[in-house]
C-alpha cells in the first residue's frame, strides 16, 4: 500500500451492522452503558479527530449501515431499504474526507440519531457486501487511490444468505485489492483480546467463523505491524485482520489501525528533508515544482500553497525562492536553473500581480522583471504553467499581457479560494501538478 496523499488518497469504506443485535451493551472503562452502535460512533469520532488536520484530507470515506427496517419504523411510515448510505443527506457528497467528518461530527452524529428509529431490523449482510463491492468499483472509476480498506462491524449472523455467499463477495473484494478488516461483536469472550489469528479455532461460533473468513490477511507492510506492536497486539504469521470486540476502548484502538498509513506518511514526510543525500544536492537542482509569485501581491497565500504542495510531493520537490535558495548562493543563477529544470510552474496570480506602475510602465512589462523571466522561460521551453488565481483575481486577459506572455491567458487556471474551500482547491491543484510530473 502506497502512502496516502491529496493526489492519491486512502479510501476507507465502513460497513456497519445496525440490526437488532446492535442494541446489546458493550463494556467500557467509564462503566457508562452504551450499545454497540453508540460505541462504534464514539470510536469513529476518536479516529477522525485524532488524525492530523492536514493528513485527514488524504483519507476519503464512505459508510453503509445494514439492518434498517423494523415493525415500529414501518408503523411510523419510515420503512426503507435494508442497506442505506449513512453519509448521504448530511454532506455535499456521500464520499467525504476524514477531515470533513471531524469538522462536522455534530451534524453527522445527529443525522445517525435521527435514523435510529429505522434501525435494529434483520441482518442483510450479503446484500450489504454486494452493495459495498459496487461502491468500490464506482469510486475507483473516478479517482486513483493509494489503498482501499473496508471495515466491517457485525455479529456475523446474516439473515439473507449463506456464509459461503458472503465469503465469495469478500474474495472478489480481495481481487480488487480491497483490504477487509473484520470486527466481530458479541457478548461472550470468544477470542483473546488484542490478538490476531491465522486459523479459525474449532470452538468458535458460526458468526465468528464468518467474520474471520471475510477478513484479509495482515499485509507485510511495516505500517500495520508497527502500529499493532506499539499497542501490544499479538499476531501470528499469516494472521487475518479479524478480532472480537466487546470493549469500547479496544474497538477505538482497532479502528485507528485503518489510518496507520496516514500516520506513517506524516512521519516519513517529516524525516525526508534531513537525509544526507538530499543535503548533498545543490538546492537549485532539486525542485520539480517551481512556485512563481510576487511578494507584495500574494506572499501569505503562496506560503500556504507551498506548504500544502510539500506535504503531498515532498520537501525537495518544491522550489520557492526564500525557502530553497541557500545563503551565499547566486540568486539569479539558482532561479535560472530551477526554472529550466522544473516539471511544472505554479504561477500564483493575485490582484496586483502585474506590479505597480513605474515611469508609466508595469513591472511585468519590464525585461528585467523576474516574474516575467520565469514565465517567459517556461513558455519558451514548453514547461507546463498552472495559473492559480487568488484574492478574487479574474482570469488573465491576453490583450493585457506582454506579447511574449500572452499564451498564459490560454492556460487552464484554477481559483484558489480562502477556507473552507482552500483544501479542496489545493487537491485539484495537486491532481493537475501530478499529471504534469508523470
Amino acid at each position: 500500500m502506497d502512502f496516502p496523499s491529496n493526489v492519491k488518497p486512502l479510501l476507507i469504506g465502513l460497513l456497519v451492522d445496525v440490526s437488532g443485535s446492535m442494541t446489546t451493551s458493550i463494556q467500557n472503562q467509564s462503566a457508562d452503558t452504551e450499545n454497540r452502535l453508540q460505541s462504534f460512533q464514539n470510536a469513529l469520532e476518536a479516529m477522525a479527530k485524532s488524525t492530523h488536520a492536514t493528513n485527514a484530507e488524504t483519507v476519503q470515506l464512505f459508510a453503509y449501515g445494514f439492518g434498517f427496517g423494523n415493525p415500529l419504523s414501518a408503523l411510523l411510515g419510515r420503512d426503507g431499504a435494508p442497506v442505506q448510505d449513512l453519509i448521504e443527506g448530511v454532506a455535499p457528497s456521500p464520499t467525504v474526507t476524514l477531515g470533513y467528518l471531524a469538522n462536522n461530527w455534530q451534524s453527522f452524529s445527529e443525522h445517525i440519531r435521527n435514523r435510529a428509529l429505522s434501525m435494529f431490523g434483520a441482518t442483510p449482510m450479503l446484500e450489504a457486501f454486494r452493495m459495498v463491492s459496487r461502491r468500490f468499483d464506482e469510486e475507483v472509476a473516478r479517482t486513483a487511490f493509494s489503498g482501499k480498506i473496508l471495515f466491517v462491524l457485525s455479529d456475523g449472523d446474516p439473515t439473507d444468505g449463506e456464509p459461503m455467499d458472503i465469503q465469495r463477495v469478500a474474495r472478489e473484494l480481495a481481487l480488487k485489492d480491497v483490504l477487509v478488516v473484520s470486527c466481530y461483536v458479541t457478548d461472550g469472550d470468544t477470542v483473546e483480546s488484542r490478538r490476531l489469528y491465522s486459523d479459525a479455532l474449532p470452538r468458535w461460533p458460526s458468526g465468528a467463523e464468518l467474520m474471520f473468513y471475510v477478513a484479509s490477511e495482515l499485509p507485510g507492510d511495516e505500517v500495520f505491524t508497527s502500529y499493532l506492536r506499539e499497542h501490544n497486539w499479538k499476531f501470528d504469521s499469516g494472521c487475518r485482520l479479524f478480532t472480537q470486540i466487546n470493549q469500547s476502548e479496544v474497538l477505538a484502538e482497532f479502528l485507528k489501525l485503518l489510518v496507520s498509513p496516514v500516520r506513517d506518511n506524516s512521519s516519513a514526510l517529516a524525516e525526508h528533508p534531513s537525509t544526507e543525500d538530499a543535503a548533498r544536492i545543490p538546492s537549485a537542482l532539486k525542485p520539480t515544482i517551481f512556485i512563481s509569485y510576487r511578494r507584495n501581491d500574494s506572499e501569505e497565500i503562496t506560503g500556504r500553497i507551498t506548504d500544502f504542495l510539500k506535504e503531498v510531493f515532498g520537501e525537495d520537490a518544491v522550489f520557492k525562492d526564500v525557502l530553497t535558495i541557500l545563503p551565499g548562493e547566486d540568486y539569479e543563477e539558482a532561479i535560472r536553473q530551477a526554472v529550466s529544470q522544473c516539471n511544472a510552474i505554479v504561477a500564483v496570480v493575485g490582484p496586483h500581480w502585474e506590479g505597480p506602475l513605474e515611469n508609466n510602465e508595469r513591472r511585468i512589462d519590464r525585461k528585467d522583471d523576474w516574474i516575467a523571466y520565469e514565465l517567459r522561460t517556461a513558455l519558451d521551453r514548453q514547461i507546463p504553467v498552472i495559473p492559480c488565481l487568488v484574492g478574487g483575481r479574474e482570469k488573465l486577459d491576453e490583450n493585457e499581457l506582454p506579447a511574449d506572455l500572452a499564451p498564459l491567458a490560454k492556460r487552464q487556471s484554477l481559483d484558489i479560494r480562502p477556507d473552507p474551500d482552500f483544501p479542496h482547491d489545493l487537491e485539484r491543484l495537486c491532481r493537475g501538478v501530478a499529471g504534469q510530473m508523470k
